[in-house]
Formats: C-alpha cells, sequence, structure tokens
C-alpha cells in the first residue's frame, strides 16, 4: 500500500490565533499546563505543517495495514534565544454523552491513545532564522476514525509543545487532524446485487432487489419490493422505508466503564413512506404489489443526522441496514409486517482505485419481523390462525425471525425494534386488544427459547 504526499503544505492554528497559544504551567502541578492567552508577542512563531491534510486508512480494519501521518514544527526565531525542549504528540480523545443536549466542552474526554516524538530535549541555543523540525506517526490500520454524531465524538490532534526561558515560559499549539477511512474498489464485484426471496409462514411471500449490496455516501439505494398472497381480502394499507444506522461500542473496548455502558450512541433514519389504500388481493390469488423505494444518501455535511461508513474498529462499531415496513388489514384486522436487509455504507473516491478488496457477499440476507397482539395463535398444523386473533398495532410486541440463506444457528429475539409512525399517519385499529393464556405463556417461551436448528424454526412457524 502506497501513500501518496500532496505537494502542498497546509498551515493552520487552532481557535484563530495567528501564532500561538502561550501555556504557563504551575509549579505544583506541571503535568496540568494552564492554558492562557499571552498578553506580550513571544520572541518566536510557531506552526504546526502537516503533509497529509487528511489521514485516509485503506480498506476495512482487517485488511488495512495502517497510515503515516507526516510533517514538521516550523519554528521562525526573531532574534537570539535558548529553548529547553520542544515535542510534538499525536492525541487520540474519545468523548461519550448522555443526552444530546449537553455542550461538548463540559465533557471530560477519554485520551484512548497518545504518540509522542521528543525533538529536542535539552537546551539549545538558536539565533535568527527559520527552523524545521520533521516528525512522523504510524497509525494503525485498527484505529478509530473521526466521529462526531449526537452522543459520540473521535477527535484526533497534534499538539506541539515548546519550553523556554523567562516571561515566555511554555508554549502550546494544537492542530486538529481529520482521519478517514476508504475502501475503494476497482471490481465491480464488490458491488453484488441484493436479491432475495422469502415466506413468512408459507402466506406471504414478498422479494427484495437492489442494484447493490454495497453503497457509497453519495448514492441512492434503490430497493424494489414485491409481496404476493395466495389468499384474498388483503389490503396494504401503507409501505414504508428506513436506512438506520446505529454506533455502538462493543464490550471490551478501551474505554472507561462508564463509556462503554453506552451502547447504542445513535440512530439515523432515513425515511421514505409510500400509500396505496387501493391496493388489495381480492379475487386474484396469485397477484401481487410491486413498491420501487428510493432513499437518497446526502452528504452528512449538509445534514442533520451524520451518516459515517459501515466500520469495526476497537473503540467503536458502525452498522446499517434497510428496513422495510407493511401496514396490512386482512378480515377487519390490521397488522404489520418489517424486514430488515443488512448494507455496507462505505466511503468512495472513484478517482482513487487500490486492487485486493474483499467481496462483502458474507452478510445475512434479511430478517423478518412481525407484529402482532395478542400473540399470534397457532393451529395444531403450525399456521397461523388469523382469525383467532385480533390486534393493535402501536403497542404490539414484537418477534424477529432470522432467515438466513446460509446454515446458520437463528436467534429468535422479541423486541429489536418497532416501526414508527409519522405524524400525520394514521394506524387504523379494530377490535379491542385481546390476550390470552396461551399467548401469554408463548411469548415467554419464545422470548428464552433459543432455536438451534434452522429446519426447526421453520416447522415451529409453519
Amino acid at each position: 500500500m502506497s501513500y501518496t504526499r500532496p505537494h502542498s503544505e497546509i498551515y493552520s492554528n487552532l481557535l484563530g490565533f495567528p501564532n500561538f497559544i502561550d501555556v504557563m504551567e504551575s509549579k505544583d502541578q506541571k503535568s496540568t499546563p494552564q492554558c492562557i492567552i499571552p498578553l506580550l508577542s513571544p520572541p518566536y512563531n510557531l506552526k504546526i505543517v502537516d503533509y497529509n491534510g487528511v489521514v485516509e486508512f485503506r480498506g476495512n480494519t482487517a485488511e488495512s495495514c495502517g497510515a503515516v501521518l507526516s510533517g514538521h514544527i516550523e519554528l521562525d526565531i526573531g532574534k537570539s534565544i535558548q529553548l529547553k525542549k520542544l515535542r510534538v504528540e499525536l492525541v487520540c480523545t474519545v468523548f461519550t454523552r448522555n443526552t444530546g443536549h449537553q455542550p461538548w466542552n463540559t465533557i471530560v474526554g477519554d485520551v484512548v491513545s497518545r504518540d509522542r516524538v521528543d525533538i529536542f530535549s535539552s537546551s539549545k541555543s538558536f539565533s535568527n532564522s527559520v527552523n524545521r523540525f520533521p516528525f512522523e506517526f504510524i497509525l494503525s490500520g485498527e484505529s478509530p476514525t473521526t466521529v462526531a454524531s449526537e452522543r459520540l465524538k473521535v477527535e484526533y490532534k497534534l499538539v506541539a509543545y515548546c519550553r523556554g526561558h523567562g516571561r515566555w515560559s511554555a508554549y502550546k499549539l494544537e492542530r486538529p487532524i481529520q482521519v478517514v477511512r476508504w475502501i475503494l474498489p476497482t471490481s465491480s464485484l464488490l458491488f453484488e446485487s441484493l436479491d432475495y426471496a422469502g415466506n413468512w409462514n408459507e402466506l406471504i411471500q414478498y422479494s427484495i432487489s437492489a442494484p447493490h449490496k454495497v453503497y457509497g455516501r453519495s448514492d441512492t439505494i434503490e430497493v424494489n419490493f414485491q409481496l404476493q398472497v395466495p389468499f384474498p381480502y388483503f389490503q396494504i394499507q401503507s409501505v414504508g422505508g428506513f436506512l438506520k444506522q446505529k454506533i455502538n461500542i462493543p464490550e471490551g473496548s478501551s474505554l472507561n466503564p462508564s463509556l462503554s455502558a453506552i451502547n447504542v450512541l445513535s440512530c439515523v433514519r432515513l425515511p421514505y413512506s409510500a400509500r396505496d389504500p387501493s391496493t388489495s388481493f381480492q379475487d386474484d390469488s396469485t397477484s401481487f404489489s410491486n413498491f420501487n423505494i428510493h432513499l437518497p444518501l446526502v452528504d452528512p455535511m449538509t445534514s442533520a443526522g451524520a451518516l459515517y461508513s459501515s466500520t469495526q474498529n476497537k473503540i467503536f462499531e458502525v452498522t446499517h441496514h434497510i428496513k422495510l415496513n407493511v401496514i396490512y388489514s386482512m378480515h377487519g384486522v390490521t397488522k404489520s409486517l418489517s424486514i430488515k436487509t443488512p448494507i455496507t455504507l462505505i466511503e468512495v473516491e472513484k478517482s482513487r482505485l487500490l486492487d485486493g478488496l474483499p467481496r462483502y457477499g458474507d452478510l445475512r440476507e434479511s430478517w423478518l419481523v412481525e407484529c402482532d397482539s395478542p400473540p399470534p395463535l397457532y393451529n395444531g398444523d403450525g399456521r397461523l390462525s388469523i382469525s383467532g386473533s385480533s390486534s393493535s398495532y402501536a403497542n404490539s410486541p414484537r418477534t424477529t425471525l432470522d432467515l438466513p440463506t446460509t446454515p446458520v444457528t437463528p436467534i429468535l429475539n422479541l423486541g429489536d425494534e418497532l416501526y414508527t409512525p409519522t405524524n400525520n399517519e394514521q394506524i387504523p385499529t379494530q377490535g379491542k386488544r385481546k390476550t390470552t393464556d396461551r399467548g401469554s405463556k408463548r411469548l415467554k417461551m419464545l422470548s428464552t427459547l433459543i432455536l438451534h436448528p434452522t429446519s426447526q424454526l421453520r416447522s415451529l412457524f409453519g
């Protein structure tokens, strides 16, 4: 893997100060400098110059070999002076907050990495000249990228310390660094199409197709969703689509326990909804309904919700999936059906391409989620008894059914997510909520049962 350094050098100072930030060290606590704005001009100008501009990881954390951040410290001295030490550090800090209302500047971050280069640590004399001291940092491929979500913030910065004598005891200069991760495919095999078909209780058949499984942040997700019902009197009330992003801090991360206790840090929902009350299956048992859903992936710099690449590193992980919701009625009963399909969201820069990137075809195809209240009643043959239950959609318990295409160990999970209607969307309900001992016992059993063979899972649900 090669890295191209731009010829232009970027000069920048933090907080708009033209030259420096003065730091006076306390004699009682030397390790904790106190930043103050200088009242007098210093005898030199301090600059941090980096050659990268943006640090780029190539490939995901499993395949990336890291990146190199290089530059130099520029010391412009106007007169003869003696300096004691000069060093530069690369610091990665993670901030988390419980709500989005707490200001970031009031939160103490957790420093997860700190690398230091001592340019000189003993007294040196300098005359009227411009001095440049090079530095270089190597970042591992599993390092986190820069993130600024609602409840998680990851930032990198270069910090230069210069200590002299007299009134200018010490100086500190900070420069923020942007760290991104690119996945740059040269082969169309990486963008293999999404094509999956399944059924629920052998009653409702569905199929999902999309041009790609992997999308760049500037693309538009185009999903074709089809439903086929082998029985009459089935009417679709509405269809909704969402792109959902979750940022998680997994167990075993290097953060403090108080910070790692926060699991889901943000959830971005990009909605799409389509209403067609006339869509119904009343006469033809082989009819199907077709929906085309478009989810534009807006630039996070111009939108309120920030989208990040699907990634997993030693600090956090970002996952994405498409969720399709169908609200339907049959025999006077309103129910809902949701299908979740994972996708991969990447950073794409089409002007630069790399070989040897993996295919992302090992993702499980989809999950089927059925919402009903009370839990569905089944006949002796395992089929769902439609007329034996009446439901209210909004407060219904949830059952998540995993339908993999390859043999995996499915786990039945209750209560993943529930579709939330918009303010102008009315969910029709009919009948009163009905609870039965049989339904409550079945719900308790499903919430604690792990189904191992796929055949047993399908036989249980018909």
